[in-house]
């Protein structure tokens, strides 16, 4: 799922199209722990309230704080990003600025999102047959 908006921020409404359309699926009804960051988005009536709803408990990692405690940063996204950087850079013997690694990162995100859409079709295209 691609979702986002023209300033690219997480609204409100991208937050809640998040939750309904992709995380509370995969949830199944189940009791869950949702920790996120204290960005604005994260934090309004209406996604509180859709989270207490479906029985999940918010919590909040501290501003400043994402790279160090949240579960995610510290156990893939870094040593992913420190490898993939590392690679890159043998392979471009060093000449990987900052911002092509970025781009480079946001083509991978890109090419998973249209790997997950394929999947989708796959399976949609099977239980019609």
């Amino acid at each position: 799922m691609v979702s986002f908006n023209s300033k690219a921020y997480a609204t409100t409404i991208t937050i809640l199209h998040w939750l309904l359309k992709q995380l509370l699926p995969e949830l199944g009804g189940l009791t869950s722990l949702l920790i996120m960051d204290l960005l604005r988005s994260h934090t309004t009536k209406p996604v509180k309230k859709l989270l207490k709803k479906n029985d999940i408990t918010l919590s909040m990692v501290p501003a400043g704080c994402t790279g160090s405690v949240q579960p995610v940063d510290i156990s893939f996204n870094r040593p992913f990003k420190d490898m993939l950087k590392e690679e890159i850079n043998k392979e471009f013997e060093g000449a990987v600025t900052p911002e092509l690694f970025l781009e480079y990162i946001e083509y991978l995100d890109y090419v998973d999102t249209e790997e997950r859409k394929d999947d989708k079709r796959e399976r949609r295209e099977e239980q019609r047959v």
